[in-house]
């Protein structure tokens, strides 16, 4: 079951914040200082809220709002190149891959969406601040997206 305490708010610009609904007030770099949970809770997915003076559209964090909100520390892979690479590999659920250099975790993101819960992602990244990175990258997404890979 996807965790319901994340969501994503999408500016009129495009830009995507993954936010977690915590119930205190708080300082969100490029939203601003509010309450996450009491402002946005209740606003149906699709539907406007204002926060400060920008308007944000409430959408469920899927897939491409969570790897267009993501932090990044690393060159990330988009997803054009991401489907590209699974399509030819022939990436699909039970399948084992072993990824080299996890950066920011935008190409892991959509392989671990891929191999569902039966498959098994191993990743190397010998840079400790990309792990990081890339760690709290994948651990929203398993937050977010029921049938993922718990391996």
């Amino acid at each position: 079951m996807a965790d319901p305490s994340i969501t994503a708010l999408v500016e009129e610009s495009g830009r995507v914040h993954i936010v977690s609904l915590i119930d205190e007030t708080v300082k969100i770099k490029g939203i601003g200082v509010f309450n996450p949970k009491a402002t946005v809770e209740n606003i149906a997915f699709g539907k406007e809220v204002q926060i400060g003076s920008k308007i944000f559209t409430h959408l469920p964090p899927r897939l491409p709002e969570l790897v267009a909100g993501m932090k990044r520390r690393a060159q990330t892979i988009g997803s054009k190149d991401a489907g590209v690479l699974i399509a030819r590999l022939g990436i699909g659920p039970g399948d084992v891959i072993l990824e080299a250099g996890l950066g920011s975790g935008g190409q892991s993101m959509h392989i671990a969406r891929v191999l569902g819960e039966s498959g098994h992602l191993i990743t190397v990244e010998p840079r400790e601040e990309h792990s990081e990175v890339g760690l709290e990258n994948l651990k929203t997404l398993a937050n977010a997206l029921p049938k993922f890979t718990k391996h």
